[in-house]
């Protein structure tokens, strides 16, 4: 029996993402973790028909590549954007991009750079003081100042809120090297 043809093969797209985490998160740690995401948000029927594989991930730099079927690539990237935690260990999944090719992939997402800042200076969200501690690309992790707020924060387990740039108000990113 042959290979199928490549017009009769099942479409994939390749996604890089990058995990954000104070921790190290092992590949298989993650690989189940989005697994069990997909099961419970989609359901035996439908996560199969993801057809998810965890390519790669590097351990240090955090990186990842996975691949899924086309046709359940929104369902693919909520998944991953609803992972939030791995063995108790906090961590959030930044989707750098989708291609249709692993070459393409890794050429105009995984080839640049994108540091994790560590900052600190004061902001304004929606009328309330926070503090921004963290920056990546346009992402920032920021703390909020008032009582209610942070101990409703720290019963759900989070230190930080991730917001991005354009949410904040009277802050200038240049000014703090962001």
């Amino acid at each position: 029996m042959g290979k199928i043809p490549k017009s009769m093969r099942e479409k994939k797209r390749y996604i890089a993402f990058k995990v954000r985490s104070d921790f190290k998160i092992k590949k298989e740690e993650l690989s189940m973790a989005i697994w069990g995401n997909a099961l419970s948000m989609l359901g035996e029927m439908k996560a199969s028909k993801l057809n998810y594989w965890l390519i790669e991930y590097d351990e240090e730099k955090m990186l990842g590549i996975l691949t899924c079927s086309h046709r359940m690539l929104s369902e693919m990237l909520a998944c991953l954007a609803l992972v939030s935690n791995v063995n108790n260990k906090m961590l959030s999944i930044v989707t750098l991009g989708v291609s249709g090719t692993l070459k393409a992939l890794r050429r105009k997402f995984l080839k640049k750079d994108y540091p994790i800042r560590e900052v600190s200076f004061k902001a304004k969200f929606r009328e309330r003081d926070i503090k921004v501690v963290r920056s990546y690309n346009n992402f920032i992790d920021a703390e909020i100042s008032e009582q209610e707020i942070s101990e409703r924060l720290g019963n759900m387990n989070m230190r930080y809120i991730g917001l991005i740039k354009e949410e904040i108000e009277d802050a200038t990113f240049s000014e703090h090297g962001i």
